[in-house]
């Protein structure tokens, strides 16, 4: 049983294990010289009474391509078998830790009556709940990366430390200091919260959809809202800052890993086989092209341009470096010209 941590390594010198260091580091490696971020999550770690952490610079030689290859194409398995994910959400770089100093009192639910006011016609404890925007999208720093993705989907479950407070995601809950109860807000994609297309994809690879029929009449209607989650993954993954374009699809392979061994279909450059037909039904919502729907933000249009440094097929979302949407994204009366 471990735990993983999940930040961002940012432009500060990074604590790493190395050819030159690893021996040394297999004896001990001196507290002083953990960064913020690695001693929170180590003190985290122990309160949790689990004796293993996963540290990504740490637990793989860095400047060793053998060990880098061998471990990243892992990567997916390392997240999706840890017992917990820590993530440094507000964190720009290891240097700034997870925790904040702040006043938790004005985050959390506010016991106001045991009993309230007859008045009041209520029965039992009253409480105020804070009401915060941001805390219905937890953003930050880590949330940008592209190759964070799949450690978001992949984890079974993941404390997440924010600027204000500390969120929990897992399969069956999402949920903040301030919305112990559960976080959940609505989009206009075809019913799909944001919330519930993560929930759909680790449900599918958990066994919990019925993916049987696979694209026969038969096919039961989890498989229609999986694939779909899939289309949405990708829309979620293309808006996130990656630092290779050589790394434009190994970022999301986890992710398609386990897609693959739920469906069992064939996967061809970041699009399914099955519904190969939809999948190409993408766009860039640049200057020109239509969006179908004007909710869709046109202030941040962008030229689509190639991905510099791997080249995928033309007909893929992969070959370009570029916001991608989908037409199928839109409920149908907003498609109608299409």
């Amino acid at each position: 049983m471990y735990i993983a941590l999940s930040h961002c390594w940012g432009t500060s010198p990074q604590l790493r294990t190395l050819t030159s260091n690893i021996t040394s580091f297999e004896r001990a490696i001196p507290w002083a010289s953990f960064p913020e971020t690695f001693k929170h999550a180590a003190i985290t770690t122990k309160k949790l009474r689990i004796s293993y952490l996963w540290i990504d610079s740490l637990c793989i030689v860095q400047d060793s391509p053998e060990d880098w290859k061998e471990q990243s194409a892992l990567m997916g398995q390392v997240y999706q078998n840890s017992y917990l994910c820590l993530s440094a959400l507000d964190s720009r770089d290891s240097t700034e830790g997870l925790l904040r100093t702040r006043d938790s009192r004005v985050q959390r639910p506010f016991r106001l009556w045991e009993s309230p006011p007859a008045t009041l016609k209520m029965h039992g404890p009253v409480f105020l709940f804070p009401t915060l925007n941001k805390d219905m999208d937890p953003a930050g720093p880590l949330a940008e990366r592209a190759w964070v993705l799949q450690e978001e989907l992949l984890s079974p479950r993941r404390v997440i430390f924010g600027r204000d407070m500390v969120y929990w995601d897992c399969i069956s809950a999402r949920a903040s200091e301030a919305q112990p109860h559960g976080i959940f807000h609505q989009s206009p994609l075809l019913g799909i919260s944001e919330v519930d297309w993560a929930r759909l994809y680790k449900g599918g690879i958990g066994g919990l959809l019925d993916l049987s029929g696979g694209d026969s009449i038969n096919s039961s209607k989890d498989v229609a809202l999986f694939y779909k989650s899939w289309l949405l993954i990708v829309q979620a993954y293309s808006e996130r800052k990656i630092t290779k374009g050589s790394d434009r699809l190994a970022a999301l392979a986890g992710i398609a890993v386990e897609f693959q061994k739920a469906t069992g279909d064939a996967y061809h450059a970041g699009l399914w086989e099955r519904y190969m037909w939809r999948e190409l039904l993408w766009y860039v919502p640049s200057s020109g092209s239509p969006t179908f729907d004007g909710r869709v933000a046109r202030k941040n249009l962008e030229a689509s341009k190639p991905v510099v440094g791997f080249q995928a097929p033309t007909w893929s979302w992969a070959s370009v470096d570029a916001r991608i949407r989908y037409f199928t994204s839109f409920r149908p009366e907003n498609i109608s010209d299409h």
